[in-house]
C-alpha cells in the first residue's frame, strides 16, 4: 500500500499530548517518502502544538502539513491512506465516529495503560511506524453496526390506537408509518434505554419477520464483538472474541429474572421499538456519543454495517492482542497460587 497521506487524532483535554502530536508531525514530515499530514484545526492554534515552528523548521512544511475538520473527514475519507491516533479507546472511538461510512487503516498509539483497540506504546512510534512504511501491514477487519432511527409519521389515528407490531411486521404498502431520520455507524455498541426518564423503559424486540420480546428495564445494549468487553461486559454480557460474526443483545437491570444475555448471528436485522402505549420516550445512542431521543412508536434497526473499521494489528496477530488484553485487564485465566 503506498502511504502519502496521513491523518492524525489526538485524545482532547489533555494537555500533555498536543506536544507528542508535534513530535510525530515532525518525525514523518522528515522521512523520505514526503508524507502529507494532517492535524485536526484546532491544533493550528494550540501553543503547545507550535505549528509554526513546524512550518518555519521543516522543508515545505506550509504545504505538508493540513488541517481536518469534520466536514473534510465526510468528505475526503476515501483520499486518506492512514489514520494515526494518540490516547486511549475512546480515541479509536471517536475515530470510528469521524468515519462513519469508508475507514482508513487505523493504528493506534497508547500513552498511558493499553486498551483492547490500542496496542501500541507511543515510545515505539518510530520503529512501528518505519517498519510500516518499510515492510506493509496486516489490519483486522472489526465489524461495525449501521443504526437507523425510524420516527412514527402521524396519521388520523390516535396514538393509543395504533399498534407497532402491526405496522412493523404487516405493513400496508400503501401506507408510510415509519420514515428514516437519523443513521449513524457504531463501532462497541448500540443503547437503547430510558433517558433521563426516571421509570424503566418498555422496548420490543423485532427481527425482520417476527417479535421476539418485551423488555421491561433500565435499557438494552446491542454490541458488536469488539463492543463485548465494555459496556456489554459491565452489563453482564459475555466476553466475544472480535472475529465472531455476532450480534449481543443485554438487558441492563431488567425487570425480571429470566431475562438474560443472548447472541444471534449477524446476518439477523434487529429492530427495538417504543409501543405506543408505553409510558414514557426513550434514549438511543451509538458508541456513547450521537444521542436521538425516541418517542412512542419510534424504532431503531439495527444491522451490520457496510463498512468495517481497520484497526492495524500488531506482529502477535488479533488473536494475540486479545487474549493478552482479556488477561491483563480483567484477569481472565490467571490462577493466583
Amino acid at each position: 500500500m503506498d502511504i502519502k497521506k496521513i491523518l492524525i487524532v489526538v485524545k482532547h483535554h489533555d494537555d500533555s499530548l498536543p506536544p507528542r502530536a508535534s513530535e510525530l508531525v515532525a518525525w514523518l514530515l522528515a522521512q523520505p517518502e514526503s508524507f502529507t499530514v494532517y492535524v485536526e484545526d484546532m491544533l493550528r492554534s494550540t501553543e503547545s502544538f507550535n505549528a509554526e515552528g513546524l512550518i518555519r523548521d521543516l522543508k515545505d512544511g506550509d504545504k505538508r502539513i493540513k488541517y481536518w475538520t469534520k466536514d473534510f473527514c465526510i468528505e475526503t475519507a476515501q483520499s486518506i491512506d492512514l489514520v494515526i491516533t494518540l490516547g486511549g479507546d475512546g480515541t479509536v472511538l471517536f475515530a470510528s465516529c469521524m468515519f462513519q461510512h469508508v475507514v482508513p487503516p487505523v493504528v493506534s498509539f497508547a500513552l498511558g495503560s493499553f486498551g483492547f483497540m490500542t496496542r501500541h506504546d507511543f515510545s515505539e512510534h518510530r520503529t512501528i511506524l518505519r517498519k510500516m512504511f518499510s515492510e506493509g501491514f496486516s489490519v483486522c477487519l472489526r465489524a461495525r453496526f449501521a443504526g437507523r432511527v425510524m420516527r412514527s409519521i402521524p396519521n388520523d389515528m390516535p396514538v393509543e390506537g395504533r399498534n407497532l407490531e402491526a405496522e412493523m411486521l404487516k405493513p400496508n404498502p400503501n401506507v408510510a408509518t415509519h420514515e428514516l431520520v437519523e443513521e449513524f455507524t457504531a463501532l462497541n455498541e448500540i443503547v437503547v434505554d430510558r433517558g433521563k426518564n426516571s421509570t424503566v423503559s418498555l422496548t420490543d424486540i423485532y427481527t425482520l419477520d417476527q417479535r421476539v420480546a418485551s423488555v421491561m428495564a433500565d435499557g438494552l445494549i446491542i454490541s458488536t464483538p469488539t463492543g463485548s468487553t465494555a459496556y456489554n461486559l459491565a452489563a453482564g454480557g459475555s466476553l466475544c472474541h472480535p472475529d465472531m460474526s455476532a450480534i449481543l443483545i443485554t438487558p441492563i437491570c431488567p425487570h425480571s429474572l429470566t431475562l438474560r444475555p443472548i447472541m444471534l448471528p449477524d446476518s439477523m436485522v434487529i429492530r427495538l421499538g417504543l409501543p405506543y402505549h408505553a409510558r414514557t420516550t426513550s434514549s438511543a445512542s451509538f458508541d456513547g456519543r450521537q444521542t436521538v431521543e425516541l418517542q412512542r412508536g419510534d424504532y431503531v434497526q439495527v444491522s451490520v454495517s457496510r463498512f468495517p473499521f481497520a484497526v492495524v494489528q500488531s506482529d502477535g496477530g488479533c488473536d494475540k492482542d486479545w487474549f493478552e488484553s482479556i488477561g491483563r485487564d480483567f484477569g481472565w485465566g490467571i490462577r493466583k497460587v
